[in-house]
């Protein structure tokens, strides 16, 4: 089973990873591929994910929510995700923090930010 993170704003790798930043693509991979862990970006994106999620009975063990300069996105993402959860009998898990991943986030915003500054 695979780990995959979207990553809309860069084409980066991550080890242990498969990183999609195209979100047609990413609908595409959760429809037919086993996924045990997913990570997406508090964002807009992640309302249809979830949709996708829920409409194929899509069975992913955890995901998580990736952190951002948008907390309150965060959470209403997280809680949006658990109530669907909840409505539909699913008990996977929902995390909003996974040690490793985050710090590669971190180093890619940084690389970009800097990137950006020159």
């Amino acid at each position: 089973m695979l780990q995959v993170v979207y990553l809309p704003d860069a084409n980066v790798p991550i080890e242990k990873f498969v990183v999609i930043n195209d979100f047609d693509k990413m609908l595409d991979y959760l429809k037919f591929n086993k996924i045990k862990f997913l990570s997406i970006p508090p964002t807009d994106d992640g309302y249809d994910i979830l949709d996708c999620i829920i409409s194929n009975n899509i069975n992913i063990k955890t995901i998580h929510i990736q952190s951002g300069d948008d907390l309150l996105g965060r959470i209403k993402l997280f809680f949006a995700f658990a109530k669907a959860y909840s409505d539909n009998g699913i008990k996977n898990d929902l995390i909003m923090k996974h040690e490793y991943l985050d710090a590669e986030l971190e180093k890619i915003r940084k690389k970009t930010k800097q990137n950006g500054a020159e």
